[in-house]
């Protein structure tokens, strides 16, 4: 027995079962359940008995894909975060619970379409990242083809959207930028914080985890190892009085701990 629906804007043929094996009304439930949730919005291919046959949905793709770059990710990298936040937000909702080797370019096209104008940026990072898991899915031998690639990438508009940056101070600005942070009402670790990357021209992340051990005051130089480095490689940056003056508050604000402690401060 066959039921043949369209899911997507697509013709799906989905079998039932053969009979005496599915009875009538086994069948009359199964199809309701199939209608019920193509209605929705949903595939019922999910619901098929023997579906999977050993092959993950998406999700579960995307964790073994996440596994397998977790080690190259530097120490304190927001990779895995962010890969988990922008498909849980964006792809999870029309793909999550597919079988991977059931995506379609038609099924990518529905994650991208309603972001693609106006968050060009994001919605490109997660065509990126499903196009990862894709490739993860030939590799191993679950599909042949990667649905987010270059039909996808033809078929979206490649203009209409301008990157935004946000405006720079001018130097004569800076301290009263600072001044303005300091009296905020924020808690003091904060704006130490603040203070120090803005005295250190380093990335958040680099101050956030930065250690004692990293810091030599005698002669006023913090190293930064390059396993957080953006670059790669260590490298040494100079400390004023006033980064030291933030030091000394910022081991009582992390009781003598790491400057990443600061943050625990309640």
């Amino acid at each position: 027995m066959d039921l043949a629906r369209t899911v997507r804007a697509r013709r799906v043929d989905l079998g039932l079962g053969g009979y005496p094996y599915t009875t009538l009304a086994e069948a009359r439930e199964l199809a309701f359940e199939f209608r019920k949730l193509g209605r929705a919005g949903g595939d019922p291919r999910t619901l098929q008995p023997g579906a999977q046959n050993g092959i993950p949905t998406f999700k579960e793709a995307v964790e073994k894909v996440i596994a397998i770059h977790r080690a190259s990710w530097r120490t304190g990298s927001t990779s895995e975060a962010q890969w988990r936040s922008s498909l849980e937000t964006y792809a999870y909702p029309h793909i999550g619970r597919m079988p991977v080797d059931t995506v379609s370019t038609t099924d990518v096209m529905h994650v991208l379409t309603p972001m693609w104008n106006v968050k060009r940026p994001t919605a490109k990072r997660v065509r990126q990242r499903i196009g990862a898991v894709m490739k993860w899915a030939v590799a191993e031998g679950y599909r042949t083809d990667d649905p987010a690639g270059d039909a996808t990438a033809a078929a979206l508009p490649k203009g209409g959207v301008k990157k935004k940056h946000f405006k720079a101070i001018l130097h004569g600005e800076v301290a009263q930028a600072v001044a303005t942070v300091r009296a905020a009402d924020v808690r003091p670790p904060l704006t130490a914080v603040f203070e120090f990357q803005v005295l250190t021209a380093s990335r958040p992340g680099e101050v956030r985890q930065a250690d004692w051990s990293e810091m030599d005051i005698e002669a006023r130089v913090w190293t930064v190892p390059a396993e957080r480095a953006k670059s790669g490689r260590t490298h040494r940056v100079p400390l004023t009085a006033r980064a030291i003056a933030l030091l000394e508050d910022a081991r009582r604000f992390s009781h003598g701990k790491g400057l990443k402690d600061m943050f625990d401060d309640p």
